[in-house]
């Protein structure tokens, strides 16, 4: 298994339109991490998290899966699905021993106020923490207590923030929590210095802003550099950028420019107060 985040260990996404490849990528480690499970499903014609945010608000509006503003912003949550079901043939069987262990790992994380990973990526998830016949779950956005159908007994569902369900770093985050790996062990692995999603700017925001990060472009090397690298890598596997090397070279600035023109920022490939901005916000 990973002992850093590696983002270039992806096999083809079997379905790009739908499925973003920041979860497909979750989906083939958490395979890695337990080989005899499954994978649930990831996209299903249904209310709620397994489908986009266009179907729902299509067919089911005021869905409780587009309510919250987390999930009604973002390139990801109008086109794309954001759930994955995690399968485990054993609890099927009656033996919940694998399924526990990483029900409960969720649960330990969820309950610490100390470990902000989940709050990076989920809204919520389901599954099965004992050997009793009642689904443990937890409400990530609202922080309190959460239980579902009996399918949950063998099955581990995950419905993430649509606005993070593209983020390689936020499913990095949740990796960790399913690997048993410390707040620290975790942190150790991040950028340097780490990616920091500040909220929506306000105010002088932007003045802050831009005096902790200078204008970038092509040739520009350091720290400012990967920070650049690591958020531009967790925004969309789409954008052509598979390292952070702190080098602002052809591929760097490649990445920049596709970022710009999908957000209509200008596509000049410079880094600056506009750009920063929408990386760390959107």
């Amino acid at each position: 298994m990973l002992d850093r985040p590696d983002f270039t260990l992806n096999r083809s996404n079997p379905n790009p339109g739908l499925i973003t490849d920041a979860k497909w990528w979750l989906w083939l480690r958490l395979k890695e991490l337990e080989p005899s499970t499954l994978l649930g499903g990831i996209y299903a014609n249904k209310s709620g998290f397994h489908n986009t945010g266009n179907a729902n608000e299509t067919t089911w509006p005021g869905n409780y899966s587009i309510r919250d503003t987390p999930n009604r912003r973002g390139p990801w949550w109008r086109t794309k699905s954001s759930a994955l079901d995690w399968t485990f043939p054993d609890a099927q069987r009656g033996d919940y021993s694998t399924i526990n262990k990483y029900t409960s790992r969720l649960m330990t994380s969820a309950r610490n106020n100390a470990d902000p990973r989940l709050d990076l990526i989920l809204y919520e998830f389901f599954g099965q923490d004992d050997t009793d016949r009642i689904v443990e779950g937890w409400n990530e956005y609202r922080d309190e207590a959460a239980t579902s159908d009996t399918s949950h007994l063998w099955h581990i569902h995950k419905s993430f923030l649509r606005d993070r369900c593209g983020d390689f770093w936020s499913m990095w985050a949740l990796l960790t929590v399913l690997m048993g790996w410390t707040v620290a062990q975790w942190e150790a692995t991040l950028p340097t210095p780490p990616i920091v999603r500040p909220p929506t700017p306000t105010g002088d925001w932007s003045i802050a802003l831009m005096a902790a990060l200078p204008t970038l472009r092509h040739g520009a090397t350091g720290d400012s550099v990967r920070r650049l690298q690591g958020l531009l890598l967790s925004h969309n596997w789409h954008l052509g950028l598979s390292f952070m090397d702190g080098d602002f070279g052809p591929t760097t600035e490649n990445a920049v420019k596709r970022f710009q023109i999908n957000y209509s920022l200008g596509a000049d490939g410079i880094v600056g107060q506009k750009t920063w901005t929408t990386l760390l916000t959107r």
